[in-house]
């Protein structure tokens, strides 16, 4: 039977697409915690063999979502100073880019305390005159004023917000710059389940993979801006619970990163695939699941060569699981 073409759900999942694909040139911060195997074939130039499915596409629009949430929420501060930056280290050539770099109101200069408030007045003005630009519109089209006086109206507006957005463009430059006395925090921001925030919350940790990202923004940046903190926000989806992590600078787990990203390196110059992921993970309770470096890798029918390996692995954790094997989760030796 042919799909309802205006089944609701349908109609959303059409206009739902991933970004063009095209060769991936360097490991990104994000690969930390991936499946290498799916890393190194993108590195290679293949082109993906199964794409991320409507629902996972939901669930990262999802994270965009909250994370502009709090962004937003930052400007109205006054404390938001860049975003999405990208950070590059040429040694290992590796790429990242920050969800946001913050001042701390409470640890910084008298100047600067001047220019966040001036910032705050910025963003109020903003979106007043966005609002004015509506209420212009309402008025053209109940024919209180004619298009012409509405056209004038709308550049006015124009001018008014591109000259804010310049001052506020002159303010971060400042707050930006290098000072011992200002505080800049790195801020990742991160979405979740409740029953994921809730589990964090009760063990005291972030997510692993989430803190090697952060950690390697701080290592690039954290010589560049003395007192330099970072601290990964957790925002429970759908209820805006949240929970934060502060995330000290770790050496150790760069120069891990460092072995990581070599032996990706290495894989690419010999054409020689990674290790490959097992299909199947334990949960912390012992139960068998779904391993999800290998479901959220784009390349795993290419990876394993099997374009049924989802199946057999969901086919394999249901008779686990049925069979009461219960195995607490080890961390294995991948020798890099």
């Amino acid at each position: 039977m042919e799909e309802n073409i205006w089944s609701l759900v349908h109609l959303q999942d059409m206009v739902l697409k991933t970004r063009p694909w095209k060769k991936k040139e360097t490991i990104y911060a994000t690969d930390a915690d991936k499946c290498l195997c799916g890393v190194y074939h993108a590195l290679l130039g293949e082109e993906p063999t199964n794409q991320a499915s409507p629902e996972g596409i939901r669930r990262m629009n999802t994270g965009s979502i909250v994370e502009d949430v709090v962004v937003k929420k930052m400007k109205s501060q006054g404390i938001f100073l860049s975003t999405q930056d990208r950070i590059f280290d040429e040694e290992y050539k590796v790429s990242g880019r920050l969800d946001a770099l913050m001042i701390n109101p409470d640890n910084c200069t008298v100047k600067a305390k001047k220019y966040i408030k001036r910032k705050q007045e910025i963003f109020q003005l903003i979106r007043q005159y966005n609002d004015n630009f509506y209420t212009g519109l309402e008025k053209y089209r109940s024919g209180e004023i004619t298009k012409k006086q509405f056209r004038k109206g709308q550049h006015d507006l124009n001018d008014k917000i591109g000259d804010l957005y310049d001052e506020e463009h002159e303010l971060d430059e400042y707050l930006l710059t290098p000072n011992p006395k200002n505080q800049l925090g790195l801020i990742e921001v991160k979405s979740t389940s409740d029953v994921g925030l809730n589990y964090m919350r009760s063990i005291g940790e972030p997510n692993e993979g989430h803190k090697k990202q952060i950690m390697y923004y701080l290592w690039k940046l954290r010589d560049k801006y003395p007192n330099l903190t970072a601290k990964l926000l957790y925002v429970g989806v759908p209820y805006q619970n949240m929970i934060e992590f502060d995330v000290e600078f770790d050496m150790t787990v760069i120069d891990n990163l460092k072995k990581k990203w070599e032996y990706i390196w290495e894989c690419v110059n010999t054409k020689t695939p990674p290790v490959l992921p097992s299909p199947i993970s334990r949960s912390l309770k012992g139960k068998a699941k779904l391993n999800y470096q290998a479901d959220w890798c784009n390349y795993h029918i290419l990876c394993t060569g099997d374009p049924n390996w989802k199946s057999k692995a969901l086919a394999e954790v249901l008779e686990i699981n049925n069979a009461g094997k219960i195995v607490k989760p080890e961390k294995i030796d991948l020798g890099y």
